[in-house]
């Protein structure tokens, strides 16, 4: 396929190969992501990404050009660069008022149903090229793998301090890595569903818009509704589900003739294999709150040993925030209440006690900012 051509971009020729992963979605729109190569970057492996996004959703590359470029604004901040993926190209297809795509959304436009309102979503059809980057499941050193989430953590809160970026889809299919002299750098990858975090809303209206993510990784605070917006602590609770199916779920097999190398699916009963089937968002919610405050029994693969004390500290630490904001909320419903009765004394306001919603901490405190990646 043949690309440029305009005052921007010279002309340049991509060859598709193999298909890498294909999400299952609506009949020639799902999005795909294909090998491919270039004379314009021929010493660069390449993969390319088609995608319908709403065209109401802010392009993945524009994400990735401010991030990039707050990156390379500071050598403090270069570390950053080791863990963003590299957007090659990018281009959105714009279809002529007399093709199909466009005569069949127009005929949408204006539409009348009965006892309901309807906003037919427009789609962008979206191409992006970047450089090939190796998935997670690919590795098989566990010291490796537990690097590689680091970086992720690190180059996630680095995007929401420095760069303005709430990934909002963390999973363990966007978790991939590159090799840079020998050594491995985890990427956080697939900004589909990135927002900035200075236009985030905190309309209670919109709550529809805010339940993002893949729901296996999803908040449980999103999934049930109990949550209006999706905050920075929603991610990191993301994060944590990716370790805990990681761990559990999976081993890692060494490459021998015969059978490839990496981490595999674990044989028999998988933990959590309800949190895959469930299409009831409300339910899965409940289940995760349930695991998490009901300490519910898991045991890792001999693989991931290592990661149940850390695992273990974690969900500790999530309790323990969970249980802050149940007894601020309480807090607040006392205070109210008293006021109704006439209790407070004239004057007074409802002031609760100052709460970091977005980390679940209390006393508020001024965030610190992030650290540069450890490696």
């Amino acid at each position: 396929m043949k690309f440029g051509g305009d005052e921007k971009t010279k002309p340049f020729t991509l060859v598709y190969g193999k298909v890498i992963s294909r999400e299952p979605s609506l009949v020639g729109r799902s999005t795909v992501v294909l090998h491919a190569k270039s004379l314009k970057w021929k010493d660069i492996d390449l993969v390319v990404k088609i995608s319908w996004p709403s065209s109401d959703r802010i392009a993945e590359n524009e994400f990735l050009e401010r991030a990039t470029k707050k990156a390379e604004s500071d050598e403090d901040h270069k570390w950053a660069l080791n863990h963003l993926p590299q957007a090659l190209f990018a281009q959105d297809v714009v279809f002529d008022s007399d093709s199909t795509h466009e005569k069949v959304a127009s005929l949408f436009d204006n539409p009348e149903f009965v006892n309901e309102e309807y906003k037919y979503e427009r789609r962008t059809l979206r191409i992006i090229i970047q450089e090939h980057l190796y998935p997670l499941k690919a590795l098989t050193n566990v010291k490796d793998i537990a690097q590689v989430i680091l970086d992720v953590i690190c180059i996630h809160r680095w995007l929401c301090d420095h760069a303005g970026i709430l990934h909002r889809d963390l999973s363990l299919n966007n978790i991939m890595y590159r090799i840079i002299k020998g050594k491995v750098y985890g990427v956080l990858m697939d900004y589909d569903l990135a927002s900035w975090t200075a236009t985030l809303t905190r309309d209670y209206t919109k709550t529809s818009q805010q339940r993002t993510g893949t729901p296996p990784f999803m908040a449980h605070g999103l999934l049930d509704g109990t949550d209006a917006i999706h905050l920075y602590r929603h991610d990191v609770e993301s994060i944590f589900y990716v370790m805990l199916i990681l761990v559990t779920r999976y081993d890692i097999q060494v490459p021998e003739e015969g059978k490839d190398g990496g981490i595999q699916v674990r044989e028999g009963d998988l933990y959590f294999q309800d949190w895959f089937e469930t299409r009831n968002f409300k339910m899965l919610g409940d289940a995760k709150w349930g695991f998490l405050t009901k300490f519910r029994a898991f045991e890792v693969s001999p693989s991931f040993k290592d990661f149940y004390d850390w695992l273990l500290a974690l969900r500790s630490s999530f309790v323990s925030g969970f249980q802050a904001r149940g007894q601020h909320d309480l807090q607040v419903d006392l205070m109210v209440q008293r006021r109704r009765q006439g209790l407070g004394q004239a004057g007074d306001e409802v002031k609760p006690a100052a709460f970091d919603d977005e980390t679940t901490r209390r006393p508020l405190r001024p965030h610190k900012k992030s650290t540069p990646g450890l490696n």
